[in-house]
């Protein structure tokens, strides 16, 4: 996809953070991570239990882009149980695995017409909080699934929105922890990833080449990090943290830090980013 005038020239990186508004921390990190670091953008859970705080700092933080990370498995829905009971329990939460969501959202039909219904809940209650909407992915990419996905595309093209991401980075893991869960997950947004750009074919949409993450999530320390910078591979790509969230390493020896969040505070990272001419930008950027 064509990007803005202003990056024709220039390899370009959107530095994201996912689960803005999950919790304090989180946030917290994320501010830090932007004001003093190299994030660029962030993905909101509008049912996060720290989102108020979040929307606070968006509008005090302009600089910040800000897009949707819709949530239809381990998170709350914005739906109360009662009409979407198929989806969550009791207490309006999602199921936490999302290969056992994902069965249910694609064989049950009452459990698709539900999806339907929580995904424009979550359209809804985004356009209501009045800030700047940069772009629209997944928890744990469940956005990709073709239930969530079709109905996200329909919701886009209602809100004007088209600017998404679509997972797609080699495999290329370091670490050994769960490599054959996460290469049976690569391989499936692997397989996703054709129909979702096959369906967004002719419609206008807009999406980084390449997206990094996913092989090394939770583990995006500043080596990888810096070993990554050498080999982007699209013209535009995107490189997404965790920083703040329970889902990131710990940074040994150095209280209430994530290597994640270290990474993005990286003055070793910003001045490679320089030294390689890579463009720091966001979604909104990618015109």
């Amino acid at each position: 996809m064509p990007l803005s005038g202003r990056l024709l020239s220039v390899k370009a990186v959107i530095i994201n953070a996912d689960d803005f508004g999950s919790h304090v921390k989180a946030n917290k990190a994320i501010l830090h991570a932007h004001t003093e670091g190299i994030l660029t953008s962030a993905s909101l859970m509008v049912n996060g239990d720290a989102v108020e705080e979040a929307v606070q700092i968006a509008e005090e933080h302009p600089t910040l882009a800000v897009g949707l990370h819709l949530t239809v498995v381990n998170g709350r829905a914005s739906l109360p149980s009662s009409m979407v009971p198929r989806i969550v329990n009791e207490f309006g939460m999602f199921e936490e695995d999302p290969f056992k969501a994902g069965l249910r959202y694609y064989f049950s039909s009452r459990a698709r017409w539900e999806v339907q219904q929580e995904v424009e809940a979550q359209f809804r209650q985004f356009a209501s909080l009045g800030i700047d909407w940069s772009h629209v992915d997944g928890h744990h990419h469940m956005h990709m699934h073709p239930v969530v996905w079709d109905a996200i595309i329909a919701n886009c093209e209602e809100y004007g929105i088209q600017r998404i991401r679509i997972p797609n980075e080699e495999w290329r893991p370091v670490t050994q922890e769960r490599l054959r869960n996460r290469k049976l997950e690569w391989t499936f947004f692997q397989f996703l990833r054709k129909r979702c750009l096959k369906s967004l074919k002719n419609k206008g949409f807009v999406y980084a080449d390449n997206v990094y993450g996913h092989v090394e999530s939770g583990h995006m320390n500043e080596a990888y990090v810096l070993g990554l910078l050498d080999r982007l591979a699209g013209k535009t790509n995107e490189i997404y943290f965790h920083p703040g969230t329970p889902h990131a390493d710990k940074m040994p020896g150095m209280k209430g830090m994530d290597v994640e969040l270290h990474a993005l505070l990286s003055r070793e990272i910003k001045e490679k980013l320089e030294d390689l001419e890579i463009k720091r930008c966001s979604y909104i950027d990618l015109e």
